[in-house]
């Protein structure tokens, strides 16, 4: 997927349509381990000890084919910088200079 380096978007803090630049940001690791799901404290907690995982034992590992990516807007203006959405999957990221 290819996308232009800049584009004119909406900035909340200068509250006008204004140039921004856009740059590419990989989701990192999960920065606080201790908060987990229920689904997973209840995975846990079931490998532990002896016999079979259960359920988690069947799953199938291995990478999904696709990242997923978040997009960077900073304001040319202002200096701000924002991520709009989730992020999407995308096999490749093109950003034209």
């Amino acid at each position: 997927m290819k996308m232009p380096e800049k584009q004119r978007r909406y900035c909340p803090n200068c509250d006008t349509h204004t140039e921004h630049t856009v740059r590419k940001e990989s989701q990192g690791p999960r920065l606080n381990p201790s908060a987990h799901s229920k689904g997973q404290r209840k995975g846990e907690r079931r490998e532990k000890g002896y016999g079979n995982s259960g359920k988690s034992s069947k799953q199938v590992s291995g990478e999904k084919p696709t990242r997923r990516v978040d997009l960077r807007y900073k304001c040319e203006e202002c200096g701000r910088e924002q991520t709009i959405g989730r992020g999407f999957r995308v096999k490749r990221l093109e950003i034209e200079r």
